[in-house]
């Protein structure tokens, strides 16, 4: 004799609310992620140095990774704030790239670059990275005549065709260098300066008088 089953019973219990562990451990709170899966966090800790350098550079004008050498830049302009306004001479090269390099009495080398383009930019060379070359003695020797050539280019660059000579200089923000440049047979220019940077980043005429 079978058994009496009730034809239902089996659909309730398939039907019947079955409890899930995976549903009570899933976070309810977004901080919650955090504790469940720590690698998130980790992940993010670690590519925040990323993003604020990427922020800073940009704010700065400069590549990515190159913040702090912004930073240092803008320093050596301040330090050096008198130097830049020597005049001098730039070498002229085959492809009409004029380069010219200052140094100054702290030792600090200001190097100067105008492209056929019309670009320019500058480039500061700090003494105590000269100074940790192990070549020092060989730099020394090129110091001693780079010396040299910049006081006979001091004394003959108001003559010269091809002189540059600064007639004054301004701050005009934390980065921004205004001066009135006189280029020997091309006139006067205003030109602001991206100290951050190093690059001419607005030039226009202007009377030769500050």
């Amino acid at each position: 004799m079978k058994d009496n089953v009730n034809p239902h019973s089996s659909n309730e219990q398939n039907l019947a609310p079955q409890s899930s562990t995976s549903h009570q451990t899933e976070p309810k709170k977004w901080w919650q992620w955090f504790l469940v899966y720590p690698t998130i966090l980790l992940a993010l800790m670690g590519a925040m140095p990323t993003y604020y350098e990427m922020g800073s550079a940009y704010i700065k004008g400069v590549k990515a990774g190159d913040s702090d050498k912004a930073i240092l830049s803008n320093k050596m302009w301040i330090k050096n704030f008198e130097c830049t306004t020597l005049p001098y001479e730039p070498f002229v090269t085959p492809t009409n790239t004029e380069v010219d390099a200052t140094i100054c009495k702290s030792g600090d080398v200001l190097i100067k670059i105008r492209t056929a383009n019309n670009e320019q930019f500058f480039e500061w060379v700090a003494v105590e990275k000269i100074s940790r070359i192990k070549t020092a003695a060989i730099h020394f020797n090129l110091f001693n005549q780079a010396m040299a050539s910049q006081s006979k280019i001091n004394t003959t660059s108001s003559t010269s065709n091809n002189g540059v000579v600064v007639l004054c200089q301004k701050w005009i923000g934390p980065n921004l260098l205004l001066r009135r440049v006189q280029y020997q047979g091309r006139g006067c220019f205003d030109e602001t300066i991206n100290t951050y940077s190093g690059q001419v980043v607005k030039s226009i005429p202007a009377p030769c008088n500050c």
